[in-house]
C-alpha cells in the first residue's frame, strides 16, 4: 500500500488458464495465508489446501497439508486456527456438515471434532478464547450449539421459525462477551449479548419501529412440486389475514448457484405487509436451502426443477386461498429474473404481474458475452456447445418460448444500462418480444437505471427512485391501497 502499481510484485499465478480450476486465499493468524487450490500429481489433478509463511520476497512456497479428489463436491470454510490446528466446517462425506480439526504440519492429519447431525450445519465460528458456535437450521428453525475445543457440547439455544441468527462469533480471545442478532421479514435486527463465561444471554440494544411487529408473523410451510418433491416456503403476513383468495401477494424467487434466500428485513417489504400484502419466499431447488444435493437438483440439465418448484409455490398459494391469479405478482433478479421470465412463459395464467430485474432471458446467447461463459455459469446452466445442454437451455429460455397471441402477465423489466454481468440486451430483447407477441390486453414496461451495473443502482437516489417505481407499480397492479 502507498506505492505505485508498477511496483507491485507477482507472488503466485494460477497455472490453470481454463477458468475451471481456481484458487482462493485468506489470512490465517498473524503470519500465514491459507490457500485453497488444485495440485497436479503424475498428471492427475487433486484439490489441495496449503499454507504460506508470509515473508519478504518475490514468490510463495505453498506447503500442502490436505489433498483430496478433484471430483468430490467437498467444501471447506475456516472457523479458526489454534496454534497449528485448523478448525474447518466441511460437507466432505457429510451432506449436513461437520467440523474437522486439521494439523497443518503434515499431510492429511484430520480428526473429527464435531460429528454430522440430522440438521443442516450453516456456520462454524470462533466464540472467544476457547469455544466454537455452530449454527444449524432445520425446517426453518435455527439453533446455536456451543462447544469447547474438545468437541463437548456446552449450550444449545433455539429460535422460532422464520427467524435467522446472525453474527454469532468473536475472534478476540480476551473478550468477555459478544453480540449477535435475530432477523426476520417483519422487524429489524434484534440485538443480544452473550457472556463468554457463563453463556447467559440478554438484550443489548433497543429496537423501535413505527408499527407493532407482533401484528405480523412468518409461517414456514411445505408444498409439493410437480415431481412430488417437498419444497419449503416462508409466508409472511399480518396475523389477522383471512385466507379468502383475495390477498395481494408477492412471490419472490432466486433458485440458483446454491444461494439460500433467508429472512431479512427491508422497509419496502414491511410497507407491503402492513398494507395487507402477503410475501412468500420458497427455497426452491438450485438454491442451497437443503444442502448440496438440493443445489444440484436445480442446476444445469435439472434447471427446470427450479422453475417447476417456483410455479408450484404459486399453485400452493392459490389452492390454499392466500391469493388468486388476479392478485398474484412474482419478482426476482439476475438468476431470479430468468426464473420469473420462465414462469410467465410456461404458466402465464397463474400471475397478474411480474417484475424481473437484470434477468437472463436469452439462454442461447448468455455464454457468448462477458462473464456468461465462465466456468461458474457453465456449471450452473450448461453450454450451447453440448447438444443435450443446448436442447435443455432452449426448452426453458424465456425469449425462445414466447408464443403469439398469448395473454402474458403485465411485466416490468428493470436493468442497468452498464450491467456487464447480465448485459441489458437481455431485457431489451425480451421486452421487444413481449410487446410483439403478447395479445393486446397485456402491457409491458422497462425501467432503465442510467450508469448502473448489476448491483441495480449507481447512487442512493438511483436506488430510492427505482424502489419507489417498482413498488408503486406493484401496488397499482395488485390493487393494494397505500393511502
Amino acid at each position: 500500500m502507498g506505492k505505485e502499481q508498477s511496483e507491485d510484485k507477482s507472488m503466485y499465478t494460477n497455472p490453470d488458464r481454463s477458468g475451471v480450476n481456481r484458487f482462493s486465499f485468506s489470512k490465517l493468524g498473524e503470519d500465514k495465508l491459507l490457500f485453497s487450490h488444485f495440485y497436479t500429481v503424475r498428471n492427475v489433478i487433486y484439490k489441495a489446501m496449503s499454507f504460506v509463511q508470509m515473508k519478504q520476497g518475490n514468490s510463495f512456497f505453498l506447503k500442502n497439508f490436505m489433498l483430496y479428489p478433484n471430483d468430490v463436491d467437498a467444501e471447506f470454510s475456516i472457523a479458526t486456527l489454534l496454534d497449528n490446528t485448523l478448525v474447518l466446517k466441511t460437507n466432505w462425506n457429510a451432506p449436513n456438515g461437520k467440523v474437522f480439526a486439521v494439523d497443518i504440519i503434515g499431510m492429511n492429519k484430520i480428526t473429527e471434532l464435531i460429528p454430522e447431525y440430522d440438521i443442516d450445519l450453516r456456520e462454524v465460528n470462533r466464540l472467544g478464547k476457547d469455544k466454537l458456535a455452530c449454527v444449524y437450521r432445520k425446517k426453518g428453525e435455527y439453533s446455536v450449539l456451543i462447544f469447547d475445543f474438545q468437541g463437548q457440547l456446552l449450550k444449545k439455544i433455539t429460535y422460532p421459525e422464520g427467524k435467522v441468527v446472525r453474527g454469532f462469533y468473536e475472534n478476540d480471545t480476551n473478550a468477555t462477551h459478544t453480540e449477535f442478532s435475530i432477523a426476520s421479514y417483519f422487524h429489524p435486527d434484534l440485538w443480544f449479548q452473550i457472556s463468554l463465561d457463563d453463556l447467559s444471554v440478554k438484550p443489548s440494544r433497543t429496537t423501535w419501529t413505527p408499527f407493532d411487529a407482533n401484528d405480523l408473523e412468518t409461517r414456514y410451510v411445505t408444498y409439493t412440486s410437480k415431481d412430488g418433491v417437498a419444497v419449503p416456503m416462508y409466508i409472511t403476513c399480518l396475523k389477522k389475514t383471512k385466507l379468502n383468495g383475495k390477498n395481494p401477494t408477492l412471490l419472490y424467487g432466486y433458485g440458483g448457484y446454491g444461494i439460500t434466500v433467508e429472512p431479512s428485513y427491508s422497509k419496502e417489504i414491511a410497507l407491503w405487509l402492513l398494507h395487507g400484502g402477503i410475501y412468500a419466499v420458497p427455497n426452491i431447488r438450485g438454491g442451497g436451502g437443503k444442502g448440496l444435493a438440493w443445489e444440484k437438483a436445480g442446476k444445469r440439465l435439472n434447471k427446470q426443477n427450479a422453475i417447476s418448484d417456483f410455479i408450484a409455490a404459486a399453485e400452493y398459494l392459490i389452492e390454499n386461498k392466500y391469493t388468486s391469479p388476479e392478485k398474484l405478482g412474482i419478482k426476482g433478479g439476475s438468476h431470479g429474473g430468468m426464473l420469473v421470465g420462465a414462469a410467465i412463459t410456461q404458466r402465464p395464467e397463474l400471475f397478474k404481474t411480474a417484475i424481473a430485474e437484470a434477468g437472463i432471458f436469452d439462454m442461447l446467447r448468455w455464454e457468448k458475452y462477458t462473464v456468461g461463459g465462465v466456468a461458474t455459469n457453465l456449471l450452473e446452466f450448461g453450454s450451447v456447445t453440448d447438444k443435450d445442454e443446448y436442447d435443455n437451455l432452449k426448452s426453458y429460455s424465456p425469449l425462445h418460448n414466447l408464443k403469439e397471441g398469448v395473454h402474458y402477465p403485465n411485466t416490468l423489466l428493470v436493468t442497468g444500462d452498464k450491467d456487464d454481468r447480465v448485459l441489458p440486451f437481455h431485457s431489451y430483447k425480451f421486452l421487444s418480444s413481449l410487446q410483439e407477441k403478447s395479445n393486446s390486453n397485456s402491457e409491458h414496461n422497462l425501467y432503465v437505471v442510467q450508469g448502473s451495473g448489476h448491483g441495480g443502482a449507481l447512487t442512493h437516489d438511483d436506488w430510492v427512485n427505482k424502489t419507489l417505481f417498482t413498488y408503486y407499480y406493484l401496488f397499482d397492479q395488485l390493487k393494494l391501497m397505500f393511502w
